[in-house]
């Protein structure tokens, strides 16, 4: 008997109640779907609002960079410092329309180093931990910033054996990094960061962190802190701002 002869045999309320069931559950579905939506929309924009309100605070503290995977001259007189999440689209949005024009300008020409910090929000993005790892490995083979470019690009394809592909990708000995990914020091680096973060007030990526370095340049004085990825011109005034400070003040120990 097929299932459309069996279902005619039904008496017919049973079919009106198989037929309410069925709606039922189908706008159930809807309404869940809806409500989800909603719900990534409503984080859409408190995180915007969040980013756009004071995107730029004083602050003033030491920060050690240590090993830190970076961009630039050692010796350059200001560093930035960005808080980030590999699977973050605020992340990407700021390393496809503002990291280039800051190397650019800034890296390149030896004013500033960039330093990368680790800050995976694994409650939305379960793969962020393992590509910092990853990324970390990518940076023992001075691919930093093309892996981190391979992330962002692919940000649902970050499982163990996608980011070996990402390695090969890259040109990296896939040997070498495979052990990297199972090196524990590296996951307690990362999880170094995230605590630091946290500890700091970091409440969502990217966050930047700009100073100047001191000493033999493993530590950084702070003093600025910009939150979200701010546009360009954000970034410069608040670079400008502490290069003169950091110059007045040299001038007057002179």
């Amino acid at each position: 008997m097929t299932s459309r002869t069996a279902l005619l045999r039904l008496p017919l309320a049973a079919l009106i109640a198989a037929a309410a069931l069925l709606s039922g559950t189908a706008s159930f579905a809807a309404e869940s779907a809806a409500a989800a939506d909603e719900a990534k929309e409503l984080e859409l924009l408190r995180s915007m609002v969040y980013q756009a309100r004071s995107p730029v605070k004083a602050e003033d503290r030491v920060v050690d960079i240590g090993n830190h995977p970076l961009l630039g001259e050692p010796g350059a007189l200001l560093t930035l410092i960005e808080f980030s999440d590999l699977q973050c689209g605020f992340c990407r949005r700021h390393l496809n329309s503002t990291l280039p024009v800051l190397v650019e300008r800034y890296v390149g020409t030896g004013r500033m180093r960039y330093v990368f910090f680790d800050f995976p929000v694994t409650e939305r993005h379960p793969e962020a931990f393992g590509a910092a790892v990853a990324a970390r490995c990518a940076a023992e083979q001075n691919a930093v910033k093309p892996m981190r470019e391979r992330f962002y690009a692919n940000p649902a394809q970050l499982r163990r054996d996608q980011l070996i592909g990402h390695a090969a990708a890259t040109g990296l000995d896939t040997v070498v990094f495979g052990r990297c990914l199972d090196d524990e020091a590296k996951a307690e680096a990362v999880r170094q960061d995230l605590a630091l973060g946290q500890s700091m007030g970091v409440r969502g990526t990217p966050t930047f962190l700009l100073g100047y370095s001191q000493g033999d340049g493993t530590k950084v004085r702070v003093l600025r802190r910009i939150v979200g990825a701010q546009p360009l011109g954000v970034f410069e005034t608040a670079l400008n701002g502490v290069l003169a400070e950091v110059q007045g003040s040299m001038a007057a120990t002179q």
